[in-house]
């Protein structure tokens, strides 16, 4: 019987592959030194993050661009991973807010520059008034343009007078209270001279608080600080001339002034925190153009820095 030529081309393959193997098994490779590749370093940098418009925890009603607290403090944490990130400028472009919330900002740029031992350097553009003041005093070094509007060191509380609304309208209300001063603040019916008191004592404990963070950051004196803290806003010239800034210049010269005290070249670059995600901008499309828009007169009022 006569063998298939197919069957000895397959016996021939199978002695190649066998012997392949069989080189392969024998074969050892020299060994090689192994290389390291250069590990990669980020370019150190300045941060920046903008302050811009009313501080408070709600978008306002009144500027498209402004942020809230949440949102600056959102970004500092962000700036705050970047380990390449040697000093940090702060851009403010405010007239104030409410107390509470320009006080929770102040603390988280201190916060920010002694976790990270970095210097945080403040530029003021148009405006840096009362609560926005107030978080520009967490910077070592207050750079504004000689006609900024800087100070307004002073607190403010305000309500519609709807006295005379019953009389002329029909119109009243019906108050149900637990305590004698729940409706403390009430539009309508005059305050007694009791409550004027209790109210006078509550703005003025938040403007001693407010002139002690000015005294101690500024390095003035009380007399100093009470003759400048009487609601008056000052040019970028006067504030320089009675201590609330340090120096007048542009947001370049805050940034050269920024990069040079940590020793980084004039090419190195700005880093600004992440802008706001795209869920947040809908949500604040929605807040602007759906009619609804944080209440301003609310009750009870809250103490501003305006």
């Amino acid at each position: 019987m006569k063998k298939s030529p197919w069957v000895s081309y397959a016996l021939i393959l199978l002695f190649l592959i066998a012997l392949g193997v069989s080189s392969l098994q024998n074969f050892q490779p020299e060994p090689t030194a192994s290389v390291k590749l250069p590990s990669w370093k980020p370019t150190p940098s300045v941060g920046v993050v903008v302050i811009n418009g009313p501080i408070s925890y709600n978008y306002s009603s009144t500027s498209f661009y402004s942020q809230t607290v949440d949102h600056v403090i959102k970004n500092l944490n962000q700036l705050r991973k970047n380990k390449a990130i040697k000093s940090l400028v702060v851009r403010i472009n405010s007239p104030g807010g409410t107390v509470g919330a320009s006080q929770e900002l102040y603390a988280a740029i201190v916060a920010f520059k002694s976790e990270n031992a970095i210097p945080v350097t403040v530029s003021v553009a148009d405006v840096c008034a009362s609560g926005g003041y107030w978080v520009a005093l967490a910077g070592d070094t207050i750079f504004a343009n000689s006609g900024s509007l800087v100070g307004s060191i002073g607190v403010i509380m305000q309500g519609l007078d709807l006295t005379e609304v019953p009389d002329k309208y029909g119109i009243d209300t019906r108050t149900y209270k637990s305590g004698k001063y729940k409706d403390l603040l009430s539009s309508w019916r005059d305050p007694t001279e009791e409550e004027e008191h209790l109210v006078q004592e509550l703005i003025d404990d938040v403007h001693i608080q407010f002139k002690e963070y000015v005294q101690q950051r500024r390095n003035l004196t009380a007399e100093q600080v009470n003759a400048l803290a009487m609601g008056q806003v000052f040019s970028g010239r006067q504030a320089l001339d009675n201590g609330l800034i340090d120096t007048i210049g542009s947001f370049e010269m805050a940034v050269a002034h920024s990069k040079s005290i940590v020793g980084l070249d004039e090419s190195a670059p700005l880093v600004y925190a992440r802008d706001q995600s795209v869920t947040d901008w809908f949500d604040k499309l929605s807040l602007r153009f759906s009619g609804s828009s944080p209440m301003h007169w609310v009750f009870p009022q809250l103490p501003e820095l305006h």
